[in-house]
């Protein structure tokens, strides 16, 4: 990015970063998450691909700032698809596809 505290995972560039899906590790080298905070410049629904079976086995409730429209629904696709209910952060009256910064709760 910019400046240190901007970047994004990319295809090009000099520097490689490793990752792994939370699925892989919940359960196993991690405890079950109660609560997450996604916020990933552009990588979110990455992000939820990748805990999908956390999501579905365990509801944690999530705090999710998106930052483009089109990564913002297809994540909020998928979490009222996973039966999750969001509701905008940063203003109670705000309808979801017109906010940046999303908690969504697990509907039982």
């Amino acid at each position: 990015g910019s400046n240190t505290s901007i970047g994004q995972i990319a295809d090009s560039g000099n520097l490689k970063v490793r990752t792994i899906a939370l699925d892989n590790l919940v359960g196993n080298s991690l405890p079950v998450p109660n609560v997450l905070k996604i916020d990933v410049e552009g990588a979110e629904l990455l992000v939820l691909k990748g805990m999908t079976n956390v999501l579905r086995e365990h509801h944690p409730i999530i705090f999710l700032s998106t930052h483009n429209s089109n990564v913002h629904r297809q994540c909020c696709d998928l979490l009222c698809s996973l039966n999750y209910q969001l509701k905008s952060i940063n203003n109670k009256e705000k309808e979801i596809d017109k906010t940046d910064d999303i908690m969504a709760i697990f509907r039982k």
